[in-house]
């Protein structure tokens, strides 16, 4: 299955791929991938299991669109990654001062399919403004990305093509999300210049994580999300 689903990826997207995660379900099992180098981004396939149990790695499908859209959103962070070391900076330094935490390495690992995707935030791309981007990654990965840099600077990135989440989970257990801690982080953000171009969604979480998706959105989640999202130029 593991072969399958990298072979796969090699022969369809020229891309070589790790498998982090493979969750069965009823006609078939999820495999969670994360691609080995750059543009780095998570996205995943679905392998399909016949009535015998037999794999059938020959039937391996992703929603249309997905992986392309993922690779996308990792040529996204290359393109924008001094802007994007802005609110990594930002982050770690949020969460040393607030009792807040991201989302463990492994629950990425375990469960993303989200592009782009880091401990506090993801990169979704929509649209097709960097199809031709994605077009020559797919000709060439080993593409530099100062030459995604430097082809992109004519380029105008319209944020409502472009949606970084940023997520984030009380660290105590049991604790409802803080009111003044996500009214910082959004009025930071909000405020903040030189940060990627893009819609922002901003989340807080109490502390429970979903083993299935890494999310945990509920009643009490407190976000700022579409179609008041923060506009980034």
């Amino acid at each position: 299955m593991i072969s399958g689903t990298e072979e796969f990826f090699l022969k369809k997207y020229n891309t070589k791929v790790k498998v982090n995660n493979i969750v069965g379900n009823k006609d078939g099992a999820t495999v969670y991938v994360e691609s080995v180098g750059e543009p780095h981004f998570h996205t995943f396939a679905v392998i399909p299991i016949d009535t015998q149990e037999n794999v059938r790695p020959d039937g391996i499908w992703t929603l249309e669109g997905e992986v392309e859209g993922n690779i996308e959103s990792g040529i996204y962070a290359l393109i924008h990654e001094e802007k994007l070391k802005k609110i990594n900076n930002y982050l770690n330094e949020f969460i040393k001062k607030h009792p807040v935490v991201g989302r463990r390495e492994e629950v990425i690992k375990n469960t993303s399919s989200t592009g782009y995707t880091t401990p506090y935030y993801y990169v979704i791309n929509f649209g097709d403004s960097l199809s031709s981007y994605k077009d020559q990654y797919l000709r060439n990965p080993e593409t530099k990305k100062e030459v995604y840099q430097k082809q992109s600077q004519s380029l105008t990135f319209d944020p409502e093509y472009y949606n970084i989440v940023i997520e984030l989970f009380m660290k105590e257990e049991n604790k409802e999300p803080d009111q003044k801690i996500f009214d910082e982080l959004e009025a930071d953000i909000e405020k903040r210049d030189g940060l990627p171009p893009g819609s922002y969604t901003v989340i807080l979480n109490d502390n429970y994580i979903q083993k299935e998706n890494g999310h945990s959105q509920k009643d009490n989640t407190l976000m700022r999300v579409n179609p008041d999202y923060i506009i980034k130029e």
